[in-house]
């Protein structure tokens, strides 16, 4: 059995142990207010509690025949097809769609994309280091002190960071390179008169020079629609450039729309130092009748 198990594992490149530590993303920008009351009632507790542990085992039986599956399918070739798809592939979504479903906080992307995890940071970090200031180069390891040393900040208030993995690029594991990065936060809002508890703030979207005009951006982007729809995020905001004429074009390529002068959105671009007239303020939101949106 344990032969069988390890098979499993080498057959799907699913990491399970790295998904149990992707980050909780948690929206700051939520106010106290609109936060349910704690229960009183001490019964209903207990039979909350009782429904989760009965939701959870049923789930960990499903998992359980998975890896039966798993097993039978181990006398096959990792490319035989199931349906519409190979065994290993099989495998992989149904695993990824059980840990999802016990754990809402994890949240499963399309390759080559994942959601980051600490080990990541210093990656990141080059990532930058070779996309936004390559003129500090000469003092790399203070930068990339620094930069992971935001990276982690940030974190902790629950900004999440949507990874791209493929050939060339920044080496993360062996065999594993960073070829683009980006940020979603949430805590950019507080304060500000656009806020409403289920919106996201894109940042730090950066793709590897060699890996550039082959989709990844796209791919990103692409993610970043998941992953909103999945945690019910209304809207996602974005500041570029006005002459950067590349990034306008894949903004709006991918549903994003430059928004007019308002009183609210240059606050909101003032309050983040971006209200000196260089940049547009775009966004993206979930998708109404005859407008673009986050279509999955």
């Amino acid at each position: 059995m344990m032969k069988r198990f390890i098979f499993f594992l080498c057959l799907s490149p699913f990491n399970l142990i790295t998904t149990f530590h992707l980050p909780s993303p948690i929206s700051t920008s939520t106010s106290l207010s609109s936060r349910r009351p704690p229960r009183k009632n001490g019964a209903g507790i207990q039979r909350k509690g009782d429904e989760r542990k009965q939701k959870i085992g049923s789930k960990f039986n499903v998992l359980n025949d998975i890896l039966k599956e798993s097993a039978i399918l181990s006398t096959l070739n990792s490319t035989a097809i199931v349906g519409d798809m190979s065994s290993s592939e099989y495998i992989n979504s149904r695993v990824a769609s059980i840990i999802e479903t016990l754990n809402p906080q994890l949240i499963s992307l399309p390759p080559p994309t994942r959601l980051s995890v600490p080990s990541d940071t210093l990656s990141i970090s080059e990532l930058r280091l070779s996309v936004f200031s390559t003129s500090l180069i000469s003092i790399r390891s203070q930068f990339l002190q620094k930069s992971s040393l935001i990276i982690s900040s940030r974190s902790a208030l629950g900004a999440i960071r949507i990874i791209a993995l493929g050939n060339g690029g920044i080496k993360v594991n062996e065999g594993e390179f960073l070829t683009g990065s980006l940020e979603l936060s949430f805590h950019e809002f507080e304060g500000c008169k656009i806020e409403t508890g289920r919106d996201a703030y894109l940042t730090e979207f950066c793709v590897f020079k060699s890996s550039r005009c082959n989709g990844i951006g796209g791919k990103l982007l692409k993610s970043v629609d998941i992953y909103c729809s999945k945690k019910n995020i209304e809207r996602v905001y974005l500041h570029v450039e006005k002459n950067n004429t590349d990034a306008l074009s894949v903004y709006k390529k991918a549903g994003y729309e430059v928004l007019k002068e308002h009183d609210n959105f240059s606050e909101f671009s003032n309050k983040l130092g971006l209200g000196e007239g260089r940049h547009y303020l775009m966004r993206k939101g979930r998708q109404v009748e005859g407008n673009m949106g986050f279509i999955i």
